[in-house]
């Protein structure tokens, strides 16, 4: 637990889930959904813009696969992480990827492309209808005439029942193999807020031994607030997007159902 009992905020500086994405969060996306990015990167003519990059997960897959992209992030943890594998790779995929640690919601590059990527529910971490607002207006100002923005949205509706993630109350146990440790994640509770449409998540984190005894814990708080598939067509419209495919996930199917999208997007005042 943090000092004074306080938890701690979701990928915030020093935060568990920031050292251990790679090992927890990243490990369990889906494996087609860097083939999913790879695929709607073909053709690309500009450096790739990769919001909320994390550790590069997506950053270096695009890059393997012969891609510029460039990295935008706010977390410095999960950008040292970044840039230690940067370092290690070859020369190749070090030359194509650059990282900076920037708001995405006051996003200015100084460039356009001709892609870029909100994965893994970026957008879900903008709470308000402001912040919301400045992050459609800088991407839209960094689209090229014939840029596309893909976003991966959380899409639950206002059905409460529908905002409990599927792992609550789900402990998963990593084995740090090399080392004396083992370290474990649960979703602990949850509250929804239908008001703010925001999930408040607790989840802990645990260091143990090998016998799995615990020799630390820590809470953390990750809240999300949820976008319903109207709300976000509503969104684009608003801020000059125009929807090119609803996506119900990444095997790239139209989306059929209630919940979760992904969305590819171009500026409404080009083509």
């Amino acid at each position: 637990m943090a000092a004074g009992g306080m938890s701690e905020r979701y990928y915030g500086q020093g935060s568990f889930s920031a050292a251990l994405y790679d090992l927890i969060d990243g490990a369990l996306c889906p494996e087609n959904e860097a083939t999913f990015y790879r695929t709607l990167a073909i053709g690309t003519g500009t450096p790739i813009v990769d919001i909320g990059a994390g550790t590069g997960r997506l950053t270096f897959a695009l890059a393997e696969a012969g891609h510029e992209v460039i990295g935008v992030d706010l977390s410095c943890d999960m950008l040292a992480v970044a840039q230690r594998k940067r370092d290690a790779a070859d020369e190749t995929v070090k030359n194509r990827t650059s990282f900076i640690q920037a708001d995405i919601r006051a996003l200015d590059l100084g460039r356009r492309t001709d892609l870029a990527i909100a994965p893994y529910r970026i957008f879900n971490f903008l709470l308000t209808d402001e912040d919301r607002s400045r992050f459609l207006d800088g991407l839209h100002r960094h689209l090229s005439d014939r840029g596309r923005a893909i976003i991966d949205c959380w899409g639950a509706s206002d059905n409460s029942s529908r905002l409990r993630p599927a792992n609550q109350n789900r402990r998963i146990l990593v084995n740090l193999e090399g080392t004396p440790f083992n370290v474990a994640r649960t979703f602990k509770s949850d509250k929804v807020d239908q008001v703010r449409k925001v999930a408040e998540f607790t989840v802990g984190y645990e260091i143990l031994d090998k016998d799995n005894r615990v020799l630390k814990s820590k809470d953390e708080v990750l809240e999300l607030r949820w976008c319903a598939p109207d709300e976000m067509r509503s969104l684009f419209e608003r801020h000059g997007f125009r929807v090119l495919s609803e996506l119900g996930g990444f095997d790239a199917m139209p989306a059929t159902l209630p919940g979760d999208r992904i969305w590819v997007v171009e500026r409404s005042d080009c083509g």
